[in-house]
């Protein structure tokens, strides 16, 4: 059996969870989903900023009574999102934001657009998680699109570190 990206994992785990289509603005370390999901014949809309992604995919969300997927690039990029997170917190949407991160292995090491993700999305979210090993991002996003949809729907956090992107197993 061949090795699969972590990039790849992600685009086949959303895609068995019956996501269509995502919400993006292109940039580092998410670049590899961005464009494996549209070379699938998905829709990936790219957006300008990615608070537009955010509130794009809650308003999905809302339409479609499912879960809205939104995916930011690492530091300012994940920061930006915050305001869609908040707002699909307050009016029970389920929202998905993944965002790209730092590698684990230069945490705490002032890594570029490092900042702490995890922390300024928990208090708005209702579920947040960092992918600490390729082999658990099926069953992260499945936990995450479950935590989003049960009890009071609303948003979730999952971290995306450049390593379990751009990895394989």
């Amino acid at each position: 059996m061949g090795q699969i990206s972590g990039s790849q994992l992600v685009i086949d785990s959303l895609r068995r969870e019956g996501v269509d289509t995502i919400y993006v603005l292109p940039g580092d370390p998410v670049g590899p989903i961005v464009n494996g999901w549209a070379s699938g014949g998905f829709q990936a809309i790219a957006v300008r900023h990615e608070q537009v992604a955010a509130m794009a995919a809650q308003a999905h969300s809302y339409l479609t009574r499912t879960v809205g997927v939104c995916i930011a690039a690492s530091g300012v990029g994940q920061t930006n999102t915050m305001t869609g997170i908040a707002n699909a917190y307050s009016n029970c949407w389920p929202l998905l934001v993944i965002g790209g991160s730092s590698e684990l292995r230069r945490r705490n090491m002032g890594d570029f657009q490092e900042l702490p993700q995890v922390e300024t999305t928990a208090p708005i979210c209702k579920w947040t998680a960092t992918v600490d090993s390729i082999q658990r991002i099926p069953t992260l996003i499945n936990i995450a699109m479950k935590q989003a949809m049960a009890g009071r729907p609303g948003p979730v956090y999952l971290d995306l570190p450049a390593e379990m992107i751009s990895g394989s197993v």
